[in-house]
């Protein structure tokens, strides 16, 4: 976030919400169990498809995109949080259907799609055929 020059405003919101994201992701860590599946990206597969940091689900209007180091960081942070919890895990895939969509399963309850890139959309569905079709795709959709 400094070195892209974001105002102090800004930066204590999205510090604030990662806060919270993590207060919430230990809270269900105690009693239940969260598989993240993380695209595996070289540098080249990077430069073609940067990342950016996740915040659909805080409304921010910016897109910041990681550098590659930036990248590897988060994913060695990431790795460290796995070993640290044992009811977290995370499975790197080059399997990536979505390079701007992130898809939430809660399994037997809904499943959520976002679009991570602005404007940030999020479609929740409950109906339990679409919900069980998302849960049982094999991706990538070609």
């Amino acid at each position: 976030l400094d070195r892209r020059g974001v105002p102090l405003n800004e930066k204590q919101k999205i510090l604030d919400y990662a806060a919270l994201r993590k207060e919430q992701i230990l809270k269900i860590l105690e009693n239940n169990s969260v598989s993240d599946e993380i695209p595996y990206l070289d540098k080249n597969a990077f430069n073609t498809h940067p990342q950016a940091l996740s915040l659909s689900l805080m409304f921010c209007n910016e897109n910041y995109e990681y550098t590659y180091d930036e990248y590897t960081e988060h994913m060695r942070l990431t790795k460290e949080f796995e070993r640290e919890n044992k009811n977290y895990s995370i499975t790197q895939t080059k399997k990536n259907a979505f390079s701007n969509i992130q898809i939430t399963i809660h399994e037997n309850e809904c499943v959520m799609i976002s679009k991570n890139k602005t404007p940030t959309i999020h479609f929740v569905l409950r109906h339990p055929i679409l919900r069980e079709a998302i849960e049982n795709l094999d991706f990538p959709i070609i």
